[in-house]
């Protein structure tokens, strides 16, 4: 699960997240305690660009990477590690659906990539999580079924 967060756009501006080859967006209901949840299939994602890429250096991960590097290296290390440790990149990115909405989004570079992968390969297709229990439903009724063949073949037997 990759964490998109929403700029602008035909959607609320906050967090979603983008799994299995389709972006999971929350959208926030007349009531205050509810909310409804969106699953928006790659194949309905006509275009998708590039607006801004940005290299950003956390804190976290340069001090993180500066320890590490003072333990194994001393000094030289230190510095090594506080020089590249926290580096990742940034993409902001504008979504262009079928139907005519927009999203402005930003993501890491990685999830940008399983996006376009996802977008080029149109095949995909995420089953919603009535359709994942009416499989396994599916497989249960089949072994059940096969267990009491089983059975009845070796009562028969006997």
């Amino acid at each position: 699960m990759r964490s998109i967060r929403i700029r602008a756009g035909d959607f609320y501006k906050g967090d979603c997240y983008f799994d299995s080859g389709a972006f999971h967006i929350t959208l926030p209901n007349d009531t205050l305690w509810k909310e409804s949840k969106k699953i928006l299939q790659c194949c309905e994602i006509e275009s998708i660009e590039i607006t801004n890429e940005e290299d950003i250096k956390s804190l976290g991960g340069t001090i993180g990477w500066g320890a590490v590097g003072d333990v194994v290296l001393g000094p030289v290390g230190l510095l090594a590690g506080l020089l590249i440790g926290g580096k990742k990149k940034e993409v902001t990115f504008i979504a262009k659906f079928k139907d005519g909405r927009k999203l402005l989004g930003t993501t890491d570079n990685k999830t940008y990539v399983e996006i376009q992968a996802a977008i080029l390969d149109k095949t995909r297709y995420v089953k919603s999580p009535f359709e994942k229990e009416l499989g396994i439903i599916g497989v249960i009724i089949v072994l059940v079924v096969l267990v009491i063949f089983l059975i009845a073949i070796r009562w028969s037997g006997a």
